[in-house]
């Protein structure tokens, strides 16, 4: 599943694509620069400003509201060992195959439905038949 995000309602661009397989996910954050703060609506509720207070005494809790809020330029995630997205496999080189797999698909599949749909399928076939081999 290919999934694209543009701005929020409130008129911030935050581009994010996001390619996700049953095994894997793969999200691509180009405006995420280290610094730059990602704010939408959803931050104004009780479970961000609960996560806020809870960091000065988590850090886990900490590193995941930083990472909410500024993201990093890509993530890798394998679902099958990880279905939280908590370890981000960007760096691994264990994972590096299924990265080059999925990257050049997030970065430059149209956001045109019909053509992201035959990228998407050409990588899941690529995948299916590297499982035959």
């Amino acid at each position: 599943m290919l999934t694209c995000f543009y701005r929020t309602s409130a008129g911030k661009d935050y581009s994010m694509r996001s390619l996700i397989t049953r095994e894997a996910g793969y999200i691509w954050n180009p405006w995420s620069d280290g610094e730059t703060i990602f704010r939408n609506e959803s931050q104004s509720g009780l479970t961000m400003a609960a996560m806020v207070r809870r960091a000065d005494q988590d850090p886990a809790v900490a590193d995941r509201v930083e990472l909410f809020l500024k993201r990093v330029p890509e993530e890798l995630y394998d679902y099958q060992q990880d279905p939280n997205a908590m370890t981000n496999l960007i760096d691994s080189e264990e994972h590096q195959a299924l990265l080059e797999r999925l990257r050049p698909t997030a970065r430059t599949t149209s956001s045109n439905r019909r053509s992201a749909r035959g990228t998407v399928r050409a990588v899941l076939r690529g995948r299916r038949a590297e499982s035959e081999e």
